[in-house]
């Protein structure tokens, strides 16, 4: 998001938060959807019961196509990353260094086998992976803002118009947690107070 705002300008500030409210309101038309049919679990039922057979084909097509799309997203973001963390370890090129594309590979190769478990609520605790690296981030930039000696050079303009497609995608990526939200209602004590979920925790 940083960056984004660096690329984009301080005006496309504006752009996140429309997408803030656009798929909050989305998220809460879902909701809906899967309240007026109790039966419906996922995207594909929502498809189904809204246009039938092909409905619920395209859906699951969408779902699994964003999915992939995901998955090579955090592949190439780690593989450009990895060589930036860690330069005295890893390296686009092998020379002298563990080349960055080997250990992609390696995390791919250790990562395939969990598509095949039948019943993914037994690696569910590894999500609480997730949760404390961004924990780690967060800390991290409060720690850089505040004891770092970050200074605004005053660099950031209002607005750079040809970076906004760019921009857009950054922004919307952040708000990609709509592809797991039918399960988390599913899975709710109380669906009823999935809006006010989805608005406190955005």
């Amino acid at each position: 998001m940083p960056y984004a705002v660096e690329s984009g300008g301080w005006i496309s500030i504006f752009l996140l938060i429309s997408f803030g409210i656009l798929t909050t309101y989305t998220s809460h038309i879902l909701g809906n959807c899967l309240r007026r049919n109790p039966k419906s679990k996922s995207y594909s039922d929502v498809g189904h019961s809204a246009f039938g057979r092909h409905g619920r084909l395209i859906a699951s097509l969408f779902i699994y196509l964003e999915i992939f799309m995901a998955l090579v997203s955090y592949t190439i973001s780690l593989h450009d990353n990895i060589s930036a963390a860690f330069p005295a370890t890893f390296s686009h090129h092998s020379n002298g260094h563990f080349p960055a594309a080997k250990l992609t590979a390696v995390a791919v190769a250790i990562a395939l086998p969990s598509l095949w478990i039948r019943d993914l609520s037994s690696i569910s605790f590894l999500s609480s992976g997730g949760i404390l690296m961004s924990a780690i981030i967060f800390g991290s930039v409060v720690y850089t803002a505040v004891f770092g000696g970050v200074i605004d050079d005053g660099r950031i303009p209002a607005l750079r118009l040809g970076n906004i497609p760019t921009v857009s995608g950054i922004y919307l990526f952040g708000f990609g947690g709509h592809i797991v939200f039918p399960n988390l209602y599913t899975s709710m004590k109380d669906p009823s107070k999935f809006t006010k979920v989805r608005l406190i925790c955005p």
